[in-house]
């Protein structure tokens, strides 16, 4: 029973404080002990606050860490300097020896500190929660006790308490103890409908005292009395008037509220969208390129060597194919062995196809016919790396190592960022349709692994046709010349099959002049390696070698 003395007021926020410290009390601890804060007036005391202090128990002793109490009050001060110290807490139901220590060590922080005990044991099925004030007792001269008085002890809240009072308990109807915000309107509803319960409460009350089934409470009917003096006296047109202009004041502050919300995380999402839109599309332009000149290297001629010979009994002489065995090469052949031996200097006859071919052409085994310059015969782009074709060839390695190292650059930097999130702790939660974080990792290094060995492949490929541009020498050519530098000497030097050239002048034969067409995939026609004017040229040489074969043999 209380006695005369102030009325404690306790926030529903200090007994949940309290709670979870008891919950995360060290193991073997049997109660938590704390501080705690709030302000003091004339007739109350009002608890808006608390922390625990760490302590160790036993039958004979105690030891408080003081030194760890006085921080965290210096810090509680700095975030709300009105809270004081006002007494301590304790979880349990009964008074120990011990407490008279503690309450004394308190007695030096505040003047008249009360003790708030806590039944965290539920002992009675109920949380009993009782404040205490001391008083000290006995004779002078003699032994000198204290005595705790009760007080009277009043929950109280703000409504932000109320609110999340609320959510906890919607919470012990959800199997994940897990509840999401409610928005402003349906907390308006919800305390609309409160009030109009209470109402009909007290209507029922006040019917049941007026018709005689309930003896009347002269406590309960001062309280309603207060309570009805309180509400200011106004016509109902008034109330609905005051009350729509209050409900669209929280409409428009609700809105502006969502609107701002919704403005800083549109933002967010631009900027990434923004980022997204310019990789992608940078990353797209690429591949266009790469499809382009793959495109190019593929269906493009690479130099084709064509055989024309005269139709005898045609009326009008016309440029025709030769068929393979139209004429014997043999003897020619035999000839021009030594001439192929010494790296083809000048035109020569296929040993293969029999095709009468400029110097530094090769025949293809692959394709079955001769080729300008020929480099390889890639099986990439199914067709013969030659003269014609060998700038698209490498534009497509360029631009192949290029989408390659730009992969490698959004894959990093986008594993980088999510490990950023998650450190952070931005990392979305997503829902069903998000993959799971193995799933994405394994994506990742998928993405990382395929880009470095395209990449790697691609430069070295790369890299061995620019080497093969400015020695101005085929691998074809560097083969024949190591064998016939490794072949035993005859008494016959090793013949350099052309003029060394500037190395800008061979990479205009292959790219044409102008830096804007070495990335384009467009046609230039370079010197007279990529000219289509040596067609025409090539076309009367080769007539005019044919017809004098054929007199010959007449």
């Amino acid at each position: 029973m209380a006695v005369h003395g102030p009325v404690v007021k306790i926030h529903s926020v200090v007994l949940a404080s309290i709670v979870d410290s008891y919950e995360r009390r060290n193991e073997g601890a049997s109660r938590v002990i704390g501080t705690l804060l709030g302000t003091i007036d004339k007739h109350s005391v009002e608890v808006t606050n608390c922390f625990s202090v760490p302590h160790n128990e036993s039958e004979d002793e105690v030891a408080v860490d003081m030194e760890f109490a006085k921080n965290m009050y210096e810090l509680h001060k700095k975030v709300s300097p009105s809270e004081v110290i006002i007494g301590w807490y304790a979880t349990g139901y009964d008074i120990t020896e011990h407490s008279v220590l503690i309450h004394e060590y308190y007695s030096r922080e505040a003047q008249n500190p009360i003790h708030l005990t806590v039944d965290t044991a539920l002992q009675s099925n109920k949380m009993n929660i009782r404040a205490y004030v001391s008083a000290q007792m006995g004779v002078p001269g003699k032994t000198v006790g204290v005595m705790f008085t009760p007080l009277t002890v009043k929950y109280i809240y703000y409504d932000t308490e109320r609110i999340g009072v609320d959510l906890l308990q919607r919470t012990r109807a959800s199997p994940s103890r897990t509840n999401g915000l409610t928005s402003d309107l349906s907390q308006v509803a919800s305390s609309a409908g409160r009030i109009q319960e209470m109402l009909t409460i007290v209507l029922a009350y006040i019917e049941d005292v007026l018709s005689g089934k309930v003896t009347a409470d002269n406590s309960v009917g001062r309280y309603l009395m207060d309570l009805v003096g309180k509400v200011p006296k106004i016509s109902a047109e008034d109330f609905e008037s005051m009350l729509n202009s209050n409900i669209n004041d929280l409409l428009m502050v609700t809105y502006l509220a969502n609107l701002t919300q919704a403005q800083i995380a549109l933002n967010e999402k631009l900027v990434v969208l923004v980022w997204c839109t310019l990789h992608g599309s940078v990353f797209n332009v690429i591949l266009l390129l790469l499809l382009a000149c793959h495109s190019k290297a593929v269906f493009s001629d690479p130099g084709v060597i064509t055989i024309y010979t005269e139709r005898r009994n045609s009326s009008k002489a016309r440029m025709v194919p030769l068929p393979e065995t139209a004429i014997d090469f043999s003897d020619l052949r035999s000839q021009s062995s030594r001439v192929n031996d010494r790296a083809c200097e000048g035109w020569t006859v296929c040993s293969r196809c029999e095709t009468y071919r400029p110097p530094r052409a090769h025949h293809c085994r692959v394709c079955q016919r001769c080729i300008r310059r020929m480099d390889h015969h890639c099986p990439w782009i199914n067709n013969c790396v030659g003269e014609l074709n060998q700038k698209y060839f490498i534009q497509f390695l360029f631009y192949t190592g290029m989408a390659s190292l730009y992969s490698m650059a959004l894959v990093v930097s986008a594993w980088v960022w999510r490990i950023r999130n998650e450190r952070d702790g931005d990392e979305d939660k997503g829902g069903e349709d998000v993959p799971s974080k193995h799933l994405i990792v394994a994506h990742y290094i998928i993405l990382l692994v395929e880009s470095i060995l395209f990449g790697v492949f691609v430069l070295v490929i790369f890299y061995d046709q620019l080497v093969s541009i400015i020695t101005d020498e085929t691998p074809i050519e560097q083969m024949r010349n190591r064998l016939m530098k490794d072949r035993p000497s005859s008494g016959q030097s090793v013949h350099t099959t052309h003029t060394r050239k500037p190395k800008v002048a061979l990479l205009r034969e292959v790219f044409g002049r102008g830096k804007s067409v070495y990335l384009s995939a467009r046609c230039c026609v370079g010197f007279c390696r990529s000219s289509p004017l040596l067609h025409p040229l090539e076309e009367s040489l080769t007539h005019l070698f044919l017809i004098t074969m054929c007199n010959d043999d007449r």
